[in-house]
């Protein structure tokens, strides 16, 4: 058997809420190694909009942005994202238990955050549970019946304390993006067994160098650089028993094991700000919920300040520096 890798991220230019990184594991045939996933899996996956009126039973998994808007919702992404997760024994109930399904690390953060400390949610948030529930049974099925199976499922989740401690020592966040990226395809691959193992990856800002940083988190071996460019950088090395390609591209995640990996991203700081929001909306009367982004993260600090300065929360705790 061989295996796929897929990584995102989701919160890279916010100023409020996590950055959440992740990376899915998957298992196909040998000769299904160069495959497109969403070829073989056509009968019951689809990367495609719904925009016909006509029933498609498939379910929808794609880049978070395409499958995730404000002004849709969080249905879809909740489905596919809750669905998959269900595919390889993850069916986290609340939030907490999401967060420690998929990085263990959050048990030890998240007790100095208030607005996880002091509370947690049900979920789904937006999904009926029959319908998630439907949609993996189908998953589950359309897996077996293409030898496909999702392995697994990993995040790393940087709150704000630890994303500001870790840009302030590596000087760049996007350096801090691809430390902790290999950090989780490393994990991953400690999983594979001998075989072809196939890495797709979204290309981190405008960095097309990557062979140092391999060598690094990820790599022993003698790494053999095939293209870097702007559009992609593909590199190949012996992992042990595994011969590993691992490729940069920019849309990366049009791959399946990246687009599941970004729409779960995206899940896990969407309910993550869900909590953020609940926590300063108890306490601020008419408090508007914000995406954390830079423009009206200004708006959402000016409006918390007097309840901030009221705990005495440390900025460095819930505003990123970068």
């Amino acid at each position: 058997m061989a295996y796929l890798i897929g990584t995102d991220e989701a919160g890279y230019g916010p100023n409020l809420g996590p950055l959440v990184i992740t990376a899915t594991l998957w298992q196909v045939p040998d000769t299904a190694v160069d495959t497109c996933l969403y070829v073989r899996l056509k009968k019951t996956v689809t990367a495609l909009p719904r925009r016909s009126a006509r029933p498609d039973r498939r379910l929808w998994l794609a880049d978070s942005k395409v499958v995730y808007t404000s002004t849709d919702g969080l249905a879809a992404l909740e489905c596919g994202v809750r669905a998959a997760l269900a595919c390889c024994g993850l069916q986290p109930p609340t939030l907490h238990a999401l967060l420690e399904a998929l990085d263990a690390d959050c048990r030890t953060q998240t007790p100095h955050l208030p607005w996880h400390a002091g509370a947690d949610f049900a979920l789904p948030l937006a999904c009926a549970p029959t319908d998630i529930e439907a949609a993996a049974e189908r998953l589950c099925a359309g897996f077996v019946a293409a030898d496909v199976q999702l392995l697994a499922v990993r995040s790393r989740v940087v709150f704000p304390e630890t994303f500001n401690s870790e840009v302030g020592r590596l000087n760049n966040k996007s350096t801090l993006l691809t430390q902790e990226s290999l950090r989780l395809v490393r994990s991953l691959l400690d999983l594979c067994e001998a075989g072809e193992v196939r890495i797709a990856c979204d290309k981190h800002g405008g960095r097309n160098a990557y062979a140092a940083a391999l060598q690094e988190h990820v790599f022993d071996g003698l790494l053999q650089t095939v293209r870097e460019s702007r559009a992609e950088s593909v590199y190949r090395v012996r992992d042990g028993e595994r011969r590993v390609e691992i490729g940069f591209r920019v849309g990366g995640e049009r791959s399946l094991p990246a687009a599941l990996a970004s729409m779960t991203c995206k899940y896990v700081r969407e309910t993550a700000m869900h909590a953020w929001n609940t926590f300063w909306q108890s306490r601020v009367p008419g408090l508007a919920p914000t995406a954390g982004y830079p423009n009206d993260a200004i708006r959402f600090r000016r409006d918390i300040a007097e309840a901030v300065a009221a705990l005495e929360l440390p900025e460095s705790l819930w505003w990123r520096s970068r």
